[in-house]
């Protein structure tokens, strides 16, 4: 049962991946290490660091970040990502879902609850 409640906690993990990256980008720009610290913080320490790379590449790709690159004291220059509107406009259709879908499965847990 341990390894089917990973498999769904695993599977739960990468849906909501995308949709908190975007929410963190809103917040402000990032660069991708304090991205995934703040992502791991979220869903967990089994998130795999290679994960969120090709992501940002596929966002970027798709016109929903946008990133640029900046000079840092501590080390190489950093490239940090922004929401573009797009990615503005993306993010609150996916949260309006994410609502509705949350009321969903909080109502459908809560009718069939039974302790």
């Amino acid at each position: 049962m341990f390894s089917k409640l990973n498999t769904w906690h695993s599977q739960l993990r990468k849906g909501t991946l995308e949709l908190s990256l975007l929410a963190l980008l809103n917040q402000h720009e990032q660069y991708a290490y304090d991205l995934i610290h703040q992502l791991s913080g979220l869903v967990g320490p089994t998130f795999k660091k290679g994960t969120i790379y090709p992501l940002l590449s596929r966002l970027q790709k798709e016109n929903l970040i946008e990133s640029r690159w900046q000079e840092s004291k501590k080390g190489p220059p950093r490239k940090y990502y922004c929401l573009t509107q797009s990615g503005k406009h993306l993010l609150d259709d996916m949260v309006g879902i994410w609502d509705e879908f949350k009321s969903s499965i909080d109502s459908t847990i809560g009718n069939g609850k039974q302790v």
